[in-house]
């Protein structure tokens, strides 16, 4: 499993030349296309057929979509920039900063929140960018599959980080279904290869199981780091703590 996930991102990582020109064109392709139906058909003219008979209508629809892949295309070729694979310093502030802001525009579609505690001074972690990439983007990913099954407006994502102790300390948390009921007595088995809890409407499992499993591998490979459960009364909370330049 882990060698297929890693191959679907070596064929990105192959073709970021034509990924990165299909993403420059998706926006502006639709605007040129309704600058060219306003010369030939005016807006006012259809705006009393019904939604599927409107071409501009039809052509909104097709650029909130090529909004999405856009977001996406972008999301993926950012995550396997040359430069997150280089071990350096990175200042925190700026680094979360950077995660809300590239995850803004998929939550915002979705009515999620995501709140991230200003913190003072300019903490530095010594490692991987791509490595806290793969952490936080998994925990958002899950927090999100989650949040999309509870009903109610205010769903929220929210970190928070300290630094203490030359440590950085931080709760990732989310107000959704929380912890699976198959996790209470043990909860450090979600981060075991293949577990999930994800299931389409049969029962039957559909997650990879590998988002936490990597997490935990990652991890495990600072020196003095840890992560768990944090157990609190609505949501989900996890606790990630990694030892600071």
């Amino acid at each position: 499993m882990l060698r297929s996930l890693a191959s679907s991102g070596i064929a990105v990582a192959s073709f970021t030349h034509e990924l990165q020109s299909l993403s420059k064109l998706l926006l502006p392709r639709t605007d040129l296309l309704r600058d060219a139906m306003l010369q030939l058909i005016p807006e006012e003219d259809v705006a009393k057929k019904s939604k599927f008979d409107n071409p501009y209508y039809l052509l909104q629809l097709i650029r909130n979509d090529d909004i999405k892949l856009h977001q996406w295309l972008n999301y993926s070729l950012n995550a396997i920039r040359r430069d997150k694979r280089d071990r350096k310093e990175i200042l925190l502030k700026d680094y979360f900063n950077n995660l809300k802001l590239s995850w803004a525009p998929s939550l915002e579609q979705k009515n999620i929140h995501f709140d991230i505690n200003p913190n003072e001074g300019e903490p530095i972690f010594y490692g991987y960018e791509i490595d806290l990439d793969s952490i936080f983007n998994n925990l958002i990913t899950n927090a999100v599959t989650s949040l999309l099954r509870t009903s109610g407006n205010d769903k929220r994502i929210t970190l928070k980080w300290i630094c203490q102790s030359g440590f950085l300390k931080v709760d990732f948390m989310d107000n959704g279904l929380g912890l699976a009921a198959e996790y209470t007595q043990n909860p450090q088995m979600i981060f075991d290869a293949f577990e999930t809890s994800s299931r389409d409407k049969n029962g039957n499992k559909t997650g990879t199981g590998m988002g936490l499993f990597i997490v935990k591998g990652i991890i495990d490979s600072y020196p003095d780091a840890q992560i768990y459960v944090n157990p609190v009364p609505k949501g989900f909370c996890m606790k990630i703590i990694l030892k600071l330049k």
